[in-house]
This record gives C-alpha cells, structure tokens and sequence, in this order.
C-alpha cells in the first residue's frame, strides 16, 4: 500500500540492494555482548553470525534458543538472555534493510505512524510471549494455561514485591563490599534495586564472593547495616548451599530439586524464585540440571540470583532414574528453609 512516503536518495537508497548491509553500530553491540558473556571462540563469532541473519531474514525469535543451542552459548541466568534479547531487537529495529526501501523498521514506523496510525505492516521484533494455549515450556505435555501459568499467575512460587525488594538491596550491598574490596570490575555497585551496573558485571563479583564467602562476615563487621540484612546475611554465610540440582518438579510453592546432603543422602528442596518463579525462568522441560547457590531467606529457599541451566535431555531411562530417587527422597519430605 502506497502512502506517500518520500524514499531515501538513489544513492543512498541503492547500497540496501545487498541483503547483508547493516550500517548501525548495535550489532557491534551484539557483537561485544556475546563475547563478553561467551568468550572469543569461533562458536561464538559463527553464533553471531548464525544470530543476526535469523533476526534480520527470519520471522520472530522462536529459533532463537536453538541456534544458541547448536553452538554451545548458554546463559548463565535469564537476565542475561533479556538483556540479549533487548539488544538484538534494538539492532533488527535500527537496520536499514532492502525491504524497507532502505529505511529502519523504526524510522518506518514514526514515518507511517503519522500518516495512518492503523498501518504497522512493516517487520519489527518483539519479544516471544508464551500464549496461554500454547504447550508448556516446562515440558509436562499440557497447556501453559493449564500448567506453569497457574503459579506465575498467582505469584506464589516467588518472593512478594517487598521481599523481592529486600533481597535485591542485601545482595548488592554485598555485591558493592565485595567489588570494592577484591577491585573485580570498575563500576560501583550499590545497594539499591533496580541496579544499574549489569547482571553480567555482578555475576563476577559473585564468584570472587563463593570463592571467598567469609567476606560476608568482613561485610557485616564493617558495614553500617540494619538489623534485618544483617540476621539475613549471617544465613547466607553459615547456611548457603553451592552446587549441582536437578528440577523435578514445579508445585504451586516452589520449584522441588534433588541433590545430595554433606551425608550424600539425596534429599528435595522447595525453591522459590525471586521476582518471578523458578519455572518461569528456567522456561525448559524437566528434569533440569542447574547449577546456582542456594540461600536461606526469611524462612525460605531461594537462589543467588544467578542459575545456569545446563541443556541436556534426558531419556526414559534416566527419568526412571530420576523418579526412583524422587520417591526415596521423598520420605524425608521436602525442605523449605535451609534455617
């Protein structure tokens, strides 16, 4: 449809004839991001690659995690991935490409807007929501509606706003101790929610942090603290729990997890997320291997605020496997608090 739209110059107009122009500096964004996370790997300059011609010449972002999949990136935790995501939409919305005769999806945008606010037919990139008909991302077979959306719907699988909140100024303020003691990135992290500095920043002053974790005591010893943070974080110093999980199973409560005690008696723990649940984060069938630290909190389970998910499948078999060592564990009931 025709709108009276005036084309850019000839000249100009003319280098979008290659499929390949990209003139804007966020796919260098892109780019730097991937190899900050990844490291400088030939699966990550051919992810890259892989990644920008999908989101340019595809249509949405639903082979996204496959193409991530194929060479090896994983995300350590799901802020990372929005963070992507939010990149990679910024770069498709701000290319030049031929079908838009040479204009941006967003400078098409503003330029059709005005003209006939109903007319919108140009590519632009959102990010995929999971339709309440569609399957569940957890894998168990039934309607999204029908399965995960239950507990992101009512918002019991996961910290409230206020302890969600707390959380988030206790972990930062250690964040910022830690950072500031050991020099690991130059930004100055503080101890306030929403924060400014990275997940990807934080999450390497968090491993300095567990391979160090009587920092926490210089932490409380220095730091002018109230009451509260301070009783939190004593927890996490005596009562953390680092290392390997399999998600089981997700309850209204909590995400349930099998590992084993310092006895190697395998045992479950009710985790709930943080600002959304444990499901809703992962987004990926069960049984789910993750690596992350667990931390008691105001009579709960959480996380660090950091899981890498590992992207394994796994076979009848070891689902049996699986399921006879959910059924031993069970007996001893599911721990909720690490207290």
């Amino acid at each position: 449809m025709r709108v009276g739209i005036i084309w850019p110059e000839k000249g100009e107009f003319l280098k979008y004839a290659m499929e390949d122009f990209v003139d804007n500096y966020h796919w260098w964004n892109v780019r730097r991001f991937m190899l900050d996370v990844f490291g400088r790997s030939g699966d990550t300059s051919k992810g890259y690659e892989e990644v920008r011609d999908y989101i340019m010449y595809g249509d949405g972002i639903k082979e996204l995690g496959s193409i991530l999949d194929r060479h090896r990136l994983v995300f350590s935790e799901e802020k990372q991935l929005q963070e992507f995501i939010n990149l990679i939409m910024l770069a498709k919305n701000n290319t030049r490409i031929w079908e838009n005769n040479g204009y941006t999806p967003s400078e098409l945008h503003g330029i059709l807007s005005k003209r006939n606010k109903n007319i919108v037919k140009f590519p632009t990139l959102q990010r995929q929501k999971i339709g309440r008909n569609d399957p569940c991302p957890c894998g168990s077979g039934k309607k999204y509606k029908k399965c995960c959306a239950m507990f992101d719907d009512a918002k019991t699988a996961q910290l409230s706003s206020d302890e969600c909140r707390l959380f988030y100024e206790t972990w930062y303020g250690l964040m910022g101790f830690v950072n500031e003691r050991k020099r690991v990135i130059k930004a100055k992290i503080k101890p306030e929610y929403p924060n400014a500095v990275s997940d990807m920043l934080v999450h390497k002053v968090r491993e300095v942090l567990w391979e160090k974790p009587e920092m926490i005591d210089e932490y409380i010893g220095e730091a002018e603290l109230l009451q509260e943070k301070i009783d939190i974080l004593k927890l996490w110093r005596k009562n953390h729990k680092k290392g390997m999980f399999f998600i089981l199973e997700y309850q209204p409560e909590y995400a349930v997890a099998i590992a084993s005690n310092e006895q190697g008696e395998d045992r479950l723990y009710g985790i709930k997320g943080i600002s959304n649940s444990v499901a809703n984060t992962l987004r990926r069938g069960l049984p789910a291997q993750i690596e992350t630290v667990l931390l008691p909190f105001k009579g709960k389970i959480i996380y660090d605020s950091f899981i890498s998910s590992a992207q394994i499948g796994y076979a009848e078999g070891a689902r049996a496997v699986f399921q006879e060592m959910y059924d031993k564990a069970i007996k001893y009931g599911i721990i909720t608090s690490l207290e």
